[in-house]
């Protein structure tokens, strides 16, 4: 075994552990800061130590109390710890002494015959109760003993006996109560009290009211938390509801729509700090219609950046499955039942009308999709569709995706529209498209364009006008999506 160097002793009596011969005592100085000024004066109390003249003993400033008088060999700060105070003493600390046990023999042998003196003298048993408040009481006789009750508003007090045997000498006894909760609640108080010798016994018992002590202990009380200015907040789509035209403003759809497209999606479990599909959809709609960066939708949602753009390209390939089939090419009959009465009057054999428009890309990563994509017409990075337009203004054709550098007529040609059209049809297109006319030819439909303003044989014509008027408003109502930054 190691020995410890060092002259730390306990301080208690009859304690024989010192810093060198107990290696897994540890010692501890008593409590010296000001705060501990009670703790210091318990435990000096309970090492119950004198001096050799009969005074009080201090403590010095290296004077220590071992672990082996604390519970579980250790000192605890913590004041309602057991451990707190040193509570395990040598066997020297439990010796009485002689004076200590004479008196007490003394005081029983007087007890002892006074209790044979009161028997001699009161052979007769009586019986003594005590009432529990010090209020005015009432005195009736029941024939073996005296009830005593106070007389207290709103509250039944009954008081029971028991026979007393042969109690040396009558006193006057109080005894207290302590009544917990509102006193009006209380229906009654019990107290029976019993004597037998010189042992003395009481038993109390409060009935209270249930309901009304519910209702009474129920305490309410009015507080506020959190800061004290207006803090901004954006809940998602449970922050738009019955707000159609917030809706409309931030996605440009209505609940009607927005109900169509969240039934495309998926319906799958939700898990734990995950977005609801309907704030999924929002966030992809709000791409969609303002072109935000996904930094500000992720600032807006509470997401990262990379989350917002991982839910919008989940979004989309979803919704590009179930919208598919919602771009169809419609027959000749439906055509003519739905055309405005403008082209019913000028083109009453218009299919279609048709047009390419032009979405701006990143840079794409090779030479030769950099020198395909590019358009000099919009000086960026582009992906060219041509879109097929009913009269009506319904979209009936979109073509696969080609670079900005494509021309419209080769467009045209490879997009599989021209198949589609039957004899007698008119195609209705802008004047950047002549090279289509034999291919339409070939269909043996017509291709109506507005004049060319570099034509010798230019004149801005009536028919001319009227073709302009008609071209005008669909591509410009359908490909308003080429403005936005997606």
């Amino acid at each position: 075994m190691k020995i410890r160097k060092g002259n730390a002793n306990c301080c208690v009596v009859g304690c024989t552990n010192r810093y060198g011969n107990s290696p897994d005592i540890k010692f501890y100085v008593f409590p010296k800061k000001p705060y501990e000024k009670q703790r210091r004066e318990c435990w000096i109390r309970l090492v119950r130590r004198q001096n050799a003249d009969g005074s009080d003993w201090m403590p010095a400033a290296h004077s220590t109390i071992c672990s082996a008088h604390f519970l579980g060999n250790a000192k605890s700060n913590e004041q309602d710890s057991p451990s707190y105070n040193p509570s395990i003493f040598p066997p020297a600390y439990r010796k009485r002494e002689a004076k200590d046990a004479s008196e007490r023999h003394a005081r029983k042998k007087r007890r002892t015959e006074i209790f044979h003196a009161a028997r001699e003298v009161m052979p007769e048993t009586q019986t003594v109760a005590s009432p529990c408040y010090s209020a005015p009481v009432e005195k009736s006789s029941t024939g073996e003993g005296e009830i005593l009750g106070p007389i207290v508003q709103g509250c039944d007090l009954q008081i029971g006996t028991d026979t007393v045997l042969n109690t040396p000498t009558t006193c006057d006894v109080s005894t207290m109560t302590v009544i917990e909760g509102d006193p009006l609640l209380i229906t009654k108080v019990i107290m029976f009290c019993s004597l037998e010798g010189t042992d003395a016994s009481t038993y109390v018992c409060h009935e209270v009211n249930a309901a009304q002590a519910a209702l009474s202990s129920t305490s309410r009380e009015d507080k506020c938390c959190g800061s004290s200015f207006k803090q901004p907040f954006f809940g998602g789509f449970n922050s738009l509801c019955g707000e159609a035209s917030v809706l409309h403003d931030l996605t440009a759809v209505t609940f009607q729509i927005f109900a169509l497209l969240l039934s495309l999606l998926p319906e799958v479990p939700r898990k734990p700090n995950e977005m609801s599909q309907e704030d999924k959809l929002l966030l992809f709609l709000i791409k969609m219609k303002h072109g935000v960066p996904f930094s500000f939708l992720g600032a807006m949602f509470g997401m990262h950046r990379t989350t917002a753009s991982r839910i919008f390209k989940n979004v989309l390939q979803r919704l590009s499955i179930g919208t598919q089939d919602w771009i169809f090419w419609l027959p000749k009959c439906a055509i003519k039942e739905t055309m405005p009465p403008s082209f019913q009057s000028l083109y009453p054999e218009c299919r279609v009308i048709i047009d390419c428009t032009e979405l701006r890309t990143e840079m794409p990563p090779s030479v030769e999709t950099r020198n395909m994509w590019y358009s000099h017409y919009k000086t960026a990075y582009t992906v060219k569709y041509l879109i097929g337009i009913a009269p009506s203004g319904l979209i009936t054709f979109v073509s696969k995706g080609y670079g900005g550098r494509a021309v419209d007529a080769d467009i045209t040609v490879d997009s599989g529209l021209l198949p589609l059209l039957e004899p007698g049809d008119i195609v209705l297109a802008d004047e950047g498209s002549p090279g289509i006319r034999t291919g339409i030819g070939a269909q043996r439909a017509s291709l109506v364009m507005p004049p060319f303003a570099t034509s010798p044989q230019f004149k801005e014509s009536r028919g001319g006008c009227h073709v302009r008027n008609c071209l005008r408003p669909h591509p410009r109502r359908t490909n308003h999506a080429e403005t936005k930054n997606i």
